[in-house]
């Protein structure tokens, strides 16, 4: 019933993502953990309480993000063959780009 909907919106078989929370909180933990490694490499009291707290926090942003992901490539339907292809696009052309920079480089 989903893809009805959309189709009558939509004149394009494209997924337009909504806002998510997930990037900027994902984010503000990778800065919070980076930090807190730094600081408690330099053996500074207490971070390592703090790194604990921001690796237990990314694992569940992690696993919160991953289950929007999946709830909408599998129960909104919108990860239709167009948007598969383009994500297979993406990836093949991201693995090629790596290999050549590792090319490059010798």
């Amino acid at each position: 019933m989903e893809n009805l909907t959309r189709t009558n919106f939509q004149a394009h078989p494209f997924h337009l993502v909504f806002p998510s929370p997930w990037p900027i909180s994902s984010s503000t933990v990778l800065m919070s953990m980076a930090t807190s490694l730094v600081l408690a490499l330099h053996s500074f009291i207490l971070t390592q309480n703090a790194l604990v707290i921001a690796i237990t926090t990314m694992v569940i942003t992690a696993s919160l993000w991953f289950r929007d992901i999946i709830s909408e490539a599998t129960y909104m339907g919108n990860h239709t063959l167009a948007v598969q292809r383009g994500i297979n696009m993406g990836v093949g052309l991201f693995i090629v780009s790596e290999a050549l920079f590792f090319l490059a480089i010798f």
